[in-house]
């Protein structure tokens, strides 16, 4: 499954939500719906754990956090063998200052709910 295939099944849904797990909700149902099937929870290490992958590529869910903080998070996913891609569904315009790549991965943000 490519990367901008979870990004079309993405923008195509409408999210309702007060709190990240109920987002994550509508994100699993949207992926589904497109016939994406996502594994929900996977454990990386002993620490981390991402919310969602889906072959290789991995999914992180955020709707607030600082840029830098979701930078150190993401290089710690981004050191994980299980992992080709990274993808991160935010509702916060400012996670597009993250860098394209991250330990030589490629890394997509999507923007969602918010002013695109």
């Amino acid at each position: 499954m490519t990367t901008a295939a979870i990004v079309a099944a993405v923008r195509r849904g409408r999210y309702s939500y007060r709190q990240e797990t109920q987002l994550h909700l509508g994100l699993e149902a949207a992926m589904r719906h497109a016939g994406i099937n996502p594994v929900p929870e996977v454990r990386l290490n002993a620490r981390d754990r991402i919310d969602f992958v889906v072959d290789r590529v991995g999914v992180e869910v955020k709707i607030k956090g600082t840029v830098d903080s979701l930078h150190r998070q993401l290089m710690r996913y981004a050191d994980s063998d299980q992992l080709d891609e990274l993808l991160v569904i935010t509702t916060d315009p400012h996670h597009r200052d993250l860098p394209p790549t991250l330990n030589e991965k490629p890394l997509t943000v999507l923007v969602i709910g918010a002013l695109a």
